[in-house]
């Protein structure tokens, strides 16, 4: 019973942390396109948020990626 409980526990634990996650990225991406909307008339172009994008979508796809 304590081992179904633990369980029961760290499945909430992980569903609340997931949802916090998603929240953060959705508000991490909502601040990003703010940004993106001020600089593009300029052509402000930041090569390492660049990178950090696409290494992002790689390393979501792998995540997503049967194994």
């Amino acid at each position: 019973m304590a081992s179904e409980t633990l369980v029961t526990l760290t499945n909430s634990t992980l569903v609340a942390a997931q949802a916090a996650l998603d929240r953060a990225n959705a508000a991490e991406a909502e601040a990003q396109s703010q940004v993106d909307a001020i600089t593009a008339p300029f052509g402000v172009v930041d090569l390492q948020r660049e990178y950090e994008q696409v290494d992002n979508q790689v390393k979501d796809l792998e995540r997503r990626s049967p194994r």
